[in-house]
């Protein structure tokens, strides 16, 4: 009875550990399309070389054009190409920075069907990736850069400060997800703002206030890792060019948050 049941639990365990290894070493397929919000810092690189710092390989591509909308993604030839390229896990869609904050409004308009349209065309090539859209953050004064745009004079009240941008940004980018069906959202404006309140001394921004500092990209790709992995990131596996302990505080809002 004991050589049995010997036998059977080292077959067990030895099932077991071919699961886990598995699971474990499934190269997750990640496509990343968006704009400078993405590029600057190479936030897809980021994920790449904090995934395989805690044991997982993934296969990442991206396209990310500056200022790029949803309607120039969809008319890119490039893009069309790694689109249609197909096989996908995940596909993280970044707005233009400003554009989910005027869901709601008559501008808004154009854009929903815009992120329609894209959503519908990306789900065409790819029907079992999980199609997740990045909220991302509100300028740091709210309208860093935007008082000469022509919707500005139109909707101060979403721009007076980084509070009311980000409730805009939020509350678009969850509408859109919601009507189009995407798989989810990315959350890093909640984590943003929660450092913005909590940690101050962690500067997130660039020197425009509005493109992120290589903090807040450690941010976006902290909060992108944890969502596709749900495992919190070790700083001491990873935590880029910044300092252990910022990447600690970063990683450890992150996971509060998530």
């Amino acid at each position: 009875i004991k050589l049995i049941y010997h036998y059977y639990m080292k077959a067990f365990i030895t099932s077991l550990c071919v699961l886990f290894a598995i699971g474990y070493s499934h190269a997750q397929k990640i496509l990343y399309i968006g704009n400078s919000y993405t590029y600057l810092n190479d936030t897809p690189a980021m994920l790449d070389s904090m995934a395989r710092a805690h044991g997982f390989k993934p296969e990442i591509s991206k396209f990310s054009k500056g200022g790029a909308t949803m309607k120039y993604h969809i008319n890119n030839a490039e893009c069309n190409a790694l689109v249609e390229k197909g096989g996908y896990d995940y596909i993280i869609l970044q707005s233009q920075s400003v554009q989910p904050a005027l869901v709601g409004t008559p501008d808004g308009m154009p854009i929903m069907e815009e992120m329609m349209n894209m959503i519908n065309y990306v789900r065409k090539h790819n029907p079992t990736a999980k199609i997740l859209l990045q909220i991302t953050w509100g300028r740091e004064h709210g309208n860093d850069g935007l008082q000469k745009k022509d919707y500005f004079p139109k909707y101060p009240h979403l721009f007076t400060s980084y509070e009311s941008m980000q409730q805009a940004l939020d509350k678009g980018t969850r509408a859109m997800a919601h009507i189009f069906n995407a798989d989810g959202v990315i959350d890093v404006g909640k984590v943003w703002s929660y450092m913005r309140n909590k940690h101050p001394e962690i500067y997130l921004y660039g020197k425009d206030g509005s493109h992120p500092g290589y903090n807040g990209s450690y941010l976006a790709t902290s909060v992108i890792f944890t969502h596709i992995y749900n495992k919190k990131v070790d700083a001491k596996k990873y935590h880029g060019k910044i300092d252990t302990k910022i990447a600690k505080t970063i990683n450890n809002a992150v996971w509060k948050n998530r």
